[in-house]
């Protein structure tokens, strides 16, 4: 009997190919773990900045209510009953300004003016106090929240980002210290109701940044900041495009030759260098209150606020319920005895009313209490124009997206949502073992078993690598706000900001919200690369002549950053290419649809351009637009 003999190079196939398949397997279970361990992450990183949102949300919450508490204190009568005014007390004790008969002379009529004044300058004095408790609390009720989050982070398991405690200490606290930048009063108030804020503020996120000798702990949920040190463009030519480089999304869509994204922009006159020549201008707009989570209040002077407030009987629902007095719009007419006017300088008292043929005053004729009108001096906390109902618009858009209509409280942009992100970096077997890099080379061509295995590795290496990108960093975010309503008692009920916008005591609570409902504003303190590129490479854009100009000085005077410009660098080279213009023009030009007349003459119906904003599906079509983020 012969016996064949196997071929010299098929000895041990088949050992090989069950150790290749082994590895093979143990990789899949590995990365099952890795993968599990990863959506963990995610879990824990979402329960965290929910947490942190709620939290801000809550300080800012109490930050409003007591600032419109104490709105409510400067309304009082009780506050309003100096002898003078007289506001609170009856007819019978009301002797403080004399009556007509009492005052027969320009003489008689100063000394009770001066009487007068002197009681008005007592309340403008307690007044004063009051607006600078409510200035200190826009100060220290958002970064007390900011604090809170961080730990309501911990709590969940996240820990500090020590990049992002780097960027406000070198920077945001930095400047905030600087005589020359936010201790400029031409850039910064440097008193703000009385309240002298800068070195307060300061030391407030000193505390929260957890810095110790030049090292800084950071933060482990980030908000948002409205940060005056980021500069705005300007050019004499009015650019049209220069607006462009300051939108991080631009760049994106550059970079992924994004067409649509990109039209406005294409249809634009393109110029060589079209992004060269302009300034950078810093002083822009200081908030008066803290920069992070903002509550977006602002001062007014005027009886406006209170005016409205009582109009709507919101004071009186609120306050005057509670107290034996009628409201102010039946017991006091707001008009003076006698018209007068006080320099501001000389405090020298200017009368304005008419005497009769024997010398004495003629009263005012529409004066009916012998009282004198103390609201113009009443400053009020009112809110600022971010707060605003949500337009029909938004809200049509926005009903294909939940399943009812919005609740009552949460119909309008409260000014001041409380947004959060967290990035954390994963630790992957994958990557500490570098297991999928090995099985680039995994199986041999010579066979259909080895063609079949190397298939197999590379997709296991493709994962693999895929993974240890995810793990390098897991993001989340969240954004929350305030909810109230002023509720009367027939049952219908008001936004916080429609009494007049006195900031009232009235919100309940908070609750999260899609992030792409109220967009966060400012930059993010996670955004390193983004805040360096805006911050430096932007300004040296503007002094060079040419891209490569700027990339040179950049190395010089900034070689640490170089990596966080480059992304945006290659986006600059790809706009500064016409033939790359001319691709994303001839792209959107490009027909789509279209019809041959009788005569052979093609007609275009729609280009690339028409679908950008509209999807054709099943015939039908659809908006293609959406909300990035519903969360």
């Amino acid at each position: 009997m012969k016996i064949m003999r196997k071929r010299k190079h098929e000895s041990g196939q088949t050992l090989i190919a069950a150790v290749i398949v082994l590895v093979i397997i143990l990789l899949a279970i590995i990365l099952l773990f890795d993968v599990q361990n990863l959506i963990r992450g995610k879990v824990k990183a979402q329960n965290a900045v929910d947490a942190a949102a709620l939290t801000g949300a809550n300080w800012q919450m109490h930050t409003l209510n007591l600032i419109g508490e104490l709105n409510l204190v400067k309304a009082s009568t009780l506050m309003i009953s100096d002898s003078a005014l007289g506001i609170a007390m009856p007819p019978e004790n009301f002797t403080a300004v004399k009556p007509p008969e009492e005052i027969q002379s320009k003489e008689q009529l100063l000394e009770e003016i001066r009487r007068v004044e002197a009681e008005k300058a007592k309340l403008k004095k307690a007044v004063a106090l009051l607006t600078q408790m409510q200035t200190r609390i826009s100060f220290v009720g958002p970064l007390i929240g900011v604090g809170a989050a961080q730990q309501a982070a911990k709590n969940n398991g996240i820990s500090a980002n020590k990049a992002s405690g780097d960027l406000i200490y070198k920077h945001m606290y930095k400047n905030i210290e600087d005589p020359a930048f936010y201790g400029n009063p031409n850039i910064a108030p440097q008193i703000i109701n009385d309240y002298e804020w800068r070195l307060p503020y300061a030391a407030m996120i000193y505390k929260i940044l957890g810095v110790e000798g030049d090292g800084v702990y950071g933060l482990a949920a980030c908000p948002r900041f409205n940060y005056i040190g980021v500069p705005t463009l300007a050019s004499n030519n009015n650019n049209p495009l220069l607006p462009y480089l300051t939108r991080k999304n631009f760049y994106a869509a550059v970079n992924g030759n994004d067409w649509c994204e990109l039209m406005s922009f294409l249809d634009q006159p393109y110029q060589d260098n079209w992004w060269s020549g302009f300034e950078c201008d810093y002083k822009t707009h200081f908030l008066e209150e803290a920069e992070i989570l903002p509550v977006h209040l602002e001062y007014t002077t005027g009886a406006a606020p209170y005016d409205q407030a009582e109009s709507a009987n919101v004071l009186n629902l609120l306050f005057l319920r509670h107290s034996q007095l009628r409201p102010l719009n039946s017991a006091f007419d707001r008009k003076d005895p006698y018209a007068y006017t006080v320099d501001p300088n000389t405090n020298e008292i200017h009368l304005k009313t008419e005497f009769d043929s024997e010398g004495r005053p003629v009263r005012n004729p529409e004066d009916t209490d012998l009282r004198y009108n103390y609201l113009p001096y009443i400053k009020w906390a009112v809110y600022d124009s971010q707060w605003e109902k949500y337009s029909p618009d938004v809200i049509s858009a926005w009903r294909r997206y939940l399943h009812s209509g919005f609740k009552p409280g949460m119909d309008y942009y409260c000014g001041a949502p409380s947004y959060f992100e967290i990035a954390q970096t994963a630790s992957t077997m994958i990557g500490q073992m570098n297991i999928s890099s090995s099985m680039k080379h995994v199986g041999s061509s010579r066979s259909g078993l080895g063609r079949t295995l190397k298939n197999r590795a590379a997709t296991a290496d493709s994962a693999g690598r895929n993974l240890k990108n995810l793990s390098s960093s897991l993001k989340a975010n969240a954004s929350a706000k305030v909810i109230g309503r002023i509720a009367f008692q027939d049952g219908t009920a008001i936004a916080p900001f429609e009494a007049g916008g006195m900031i009232l005591p009235v919100f309940s609570h908070t609750a999260l919200l899609p992030i792409s409902l109220e967009p966060p504003v400012g930059f993010s303190f996670l955004d390193v690369g983004w805040y360096y590129y805006i911050t430096e490479f932007i300004p040296l854009l503007g002094q060079s002549s040419s891209l490569e100009e700027a990339w040179k000085l950049a190395q010089e005077q900034y070689p640490d950053h170089i990596s966080y410009f480059n992304y945006y660098y290659q986006a600059l080279k790809k706009i500064n290419d016409p033939t790359w213009i001319q691709a994303g023009k001839k792209w959107l030009d490009t027909p789509v649809t279209y019809y041959t007349d009788e005569h052979g003459v093609r007609h275009v119906l729609q280009r690339n351009r028409d679908f950008c904003n509209y999807w054709p599906s099943g015939g039908s079509g659809g908006d293609r637009r959406g909300p990035g983020s519903l969360h």
